[in-house]
Order: structure tokens, then C-alpha cells, then sequence
């Protein structure tokens, strides 16, 4: 998915040139909400062998890359934010806005690029996938929210309910509308947005167990949360037929496993 992980980062770079925005930071992420869109979308493609050429011909290959974009602005915005909340200074090996600019127009940084998420959205994609931004935004919103009234993760229903809030959420739209964009029908839809909610789930697990600020609050839960996410992704992914990509969705499952047998 490189390429299309460039092509997304060079979109990005056109979308604060058009607002007259300058770029204040480097996108050095993992991107993995573009990839999340890329793997689904070669997975709906209707070919067993399907890449990145084939899929650049597609005749919604645009669509997709504008909503990997809309994705990744979301995220990044979302990124500022919470260095803002939790007074982080290091932040995809550079020093977050918040340390090099202040707080102020830190935040102001974020809305921007909330603001460039759903106009690129609205200018370019269809209702289903603004509204998924925007519900997916108050959502997460909700959920940095809610860890900040429970800073110690009082329970791990409360722990559960702000990664799927803060995490799940814009994974599992990173699935399935792509599903949407592609012209499945709902309950493929709905498929793809399990999967998306349960790797985000896992992935910001795995996370938490390595951040050590966590002081091994998080480990007490995980033995719960890893083997009930790892059977809801197995479950899903299942339920998916060959032309739905069940090949492509399994090396995410590898992933974890792999990372789970290595701690």
C-alpha cells in the first residue's frame, strides 16, 4: 500500500495548498486508516490478484483516495489535539505543535485540519461518507472526553468503551466506507466495519501496553479485551467470502497474533 500511502500524503499536501494553509509538520505517521481503506478497497475489487495499478484505474480510485485523505487529516487533527491534553513533546519523532508553537495555535491547528477533513469530504465525496466523518469526530471527541473523567480507567468496561470511542471508530469507518464507496450492499458494509472497529481495538491495546505512561493499568485488562476482540476480528473475517477479500483481512489477524506471542 505504499503507493497509494504516497499518493494520499502528496493529496494532503495539495488540500493545504488550496486553503492557503501552511504545513507546519511532516506527515510521518504509520497512515494506517489509508491503509485500512486501501486493503479494503483491493479486497472488494473482484479479482483474487488485484494491486495497485489495477486499482488506480478504477473509476472510483479518486473517491477512495480523496476519503483515505479526509481519513488521515481527521486523525492527524484528532493527534494534535490530545498532545495538547496530555502535554506530549515528542510526537512522530518531532516535537508536537503544542511545544513548538503553544497550546494556542496548537488547537487552532487541529480545527483547521477537522475543518480541511470534512471539506474535502463535502466537496468530493458522497453524504454517507460526511456524515461518518463528522459522527466519527463527535465520537471520538466524546470518548477523550469520557479519559479524562477516568484517567486511571476505573473498569474495563470504561477502558473498552474510550478505545472503541477515541480508536475504533474512525478504523472501522476506514472499512466500511470504503465497502460503501465500492457498492456493496449493507450487510458487507457492515462487515467491513467490524473488522475495522476490532483491529482499531487491538491496535490501541498493543499501544497502550507499550506507552509507558499507562503504569500497568492497562495490562490488567488486556487479558480480557485481546481474546474477545481477537475472536469478534476471526468471527468476521469468516464470515467473508473470497471476492470480499478473506485472504487479504487474515494477515491482519497474523499481526496480532504475532505481536501477542512476542510479549
Amino acid at each position: 500500500s505504499k503507493p497509494f500511502k504516497l499518493e494520499v500524503v502528496s493529496r494532503i499536501q495539495k488540500v493545504f495548498e488550496s486553503a492557503e494553509y501552511e504545513n507546519r509538520f511532516q506527515i510521518k505517521g504509520k497512515m494506517l486508516r489509508p491503509s485500512l481503506v486501501y486493503c479494503s478497497a483491493i479486497s472488494l475489487f473482484g479479482e483474487l490478484n488485484c494491486n495497485f495499478e489495477k486499482l488506480k484505474a478504477f473509476p472510483l480510485y479518486n473517491k477512495l483516495l480523496d476519503f483515505a485523505t479526509a481519513v488521515e487529516l481527521l486523525h492527524t487533527a484528532s493527534l494534535i489535539h490530545d498532545d495538547i491534553l496530555d502535554e506530549e513533546e515528542i510526537r512522530r519523532g518531532q516535537a508536537t505543535l503544542n511545544v513548538q508553537y503553544g497550546n494556542k495555535s496548537a488547537l487552532l491547528t487541529g480545527n483547521i485540519l477537522y475543518l480541511l477533513s470534512f471539506g474535502v469530504s463535502l466537496d468530493n465525496l458522497e453524504k454517507e461518507q460526511s456524515q461518518a466523518l463528522v459522527n466519527t469526530a463527535m465520537t471520538m471527541c466524546v470518548g477523550e472526553l469520557e479519559q479524562l473523567r477516568n484517567i486511571n480507567y476505573s473498569d474495563c468496561e470504561t477502558y473498552e468503551r474510550i478505545i472503541r470511542s477515541k480508536t475504533g471508530i474512525l478504523t472501522a469507518i476506514s472499512c466500511s466506507e470504503t465497502a460503501r464507496i465500492m457498492g456493496e450492499k449493507q450487510e458487507s458494509i457492515d462487515k467491513f466495519y467490524k473488522i475495522g472497529l476490532n483491529f482499531g481495538i487491538l491496535y490501541q491495546l498493543f499501544d497502550d501496553i507499550e506507552d509507558q505512561d499507562t503504569e500497568g493499568r492497562v495490562e490488567k485488562y488486556f487479558s480480557s479485551l485481546f481474546p474477545k476482540a481477537m475472536k469478534a476480528l476471526d468471527t468476521e473475517i469468516n464470515q467473508l467470502t473470497v471476492s470480499e477479500g478473506k485472504y487479504a483481512f487474515e494477515c491482519i489477524k497474523r499481526y496480532f497474533e504475532d505481536k501477542h506471542s512476542q510479549m
